[in-house]
């Protein structure tokens, strides 16, 4: 555990003359947020994510995101931001440890999102995160999976499959292994679990309308009415090739496990974001960004 160049003093408050185990048991609770972690890249091209919550919109359709700091304060989620900033001690655990990553759940709502993030963090951190959800879209599906491989430590993966119903046109035979970022999903390795998800009903905020997915790839895509025992033949399809992906995904990781460095760089450049691997190599800054930042350095 990384501790204080030097044992505290007497006069340092209680908790820092807590044992090493204990404090970093706190410092892991007090890092650890019962919300999930959705990044938002604050300003295209930055390096600086704050967490995302709905905007408020107004009959005019205007959008308005909420402040990153609320009289002074991050969203709890964020706790662990701040604590980096409490003291040197405290610095050292929550930021060499990686507490922040290694013990949240972060869900992103698309691929480039996933490049845009892992891409703003060094590689130290990428390897400590462990649980990952994310919308299986059209943006860069094959370099946001080809990226998750950077994330060596990544235990769990959650993918959404709601937008993949043009992929289940024939039944027990789907053409999900064409969909872009296939390849590149079943390529990793080390995985604990892969579970797929999809849209069961949901109501567009901006229309009257529902999307399920079973409903569409019966109705729309394979034109069979949307029958209880149809629905239940579909989703008994979609959990075999979930088993069929986690059979594959928690398959050992290999020595040559990484991609290619010329193969990364064609994924990351799909981003617009410093690397964060580069910003290591600049000062540090004394001063906390007047946005919330879950990228800190």
């Amino acid at each position: 555990m990384a501790t204080s160049p030097s044992p505290p003093s007497a006069n340092a408050p209680p908790i820092l003359r807590l044992p090493d185990e204990i404090l970093l048991k706190i410092l892991k609770y007090a890092c650890t947020s019962t919300e999930t972690i959705r990044p938002e890249l604050w300003l295209p091209g930055s390096s600086q994510f704050g967490q995302y919550y709905k905007c408020i919109t107004l009959n005019t359709r205007q959008t308005f995101r909420f402040p990153a700091r609320v009289n002074g304060r991050l969203p709890e989620a964020l706790t662990a931001i701040d604590l980096l900033f409490t003291c040197r001690a405290f610095n050292n655990i929550v930021d060499v440890e990686s507490l922040f990553y290694r013990y949240n759940n972060f869900e992103f709502s698309n691929t480039l999102c996933i490049l845009d993030y892992l891409k703003a963090l060094p590689t130290r951190r990428r390897k400590a995160i462990r649980n990952i959800s994310v919308m299986w879209d059209f943006y860069h599906p094959d370099s946001g999976f080809l990226a998750l491989s950077t994330c060596s430590g990544l235990c769990n993966l959650t993918v959404d499959i709601t937008h993949l119903a043009a992929f289940f046109e024939i039944p027990l035979n789907s053409d999900i292994h064409v969909a872009p970022g296939y390849s590149q999903l079943v390529a990793l390795r080390g995985l604990k679990s892969l579970t797929l998800i999809y849209s069961s009903g949901s109501t567009s905020a901006w229309e009257n309308t529902t999307w399920d997915l079973v409903v569409t790839v019966l109705e729309r895509v394979r034109g069979l009415p949307a029958t209880d025992q149809n629905k239940l033949d579909m989703q008994l399809e979609i959990t075999g090739i979930e088993t069929m992906i986690t059979d594959l995904v928690r398959l050992p990781q290999p020595a040559d496990y990484l991609p290619s460095a010329a193969g990364l760089a064609q994924a990351f450049s799909h981003s617009t974001v410093v690397d964060g691997d580069y910003l290591l190599t600049l000062p540090r800054t004394l001063s906390v960004p007047p946005q919330a930042s879950l990228q800190p350095h």
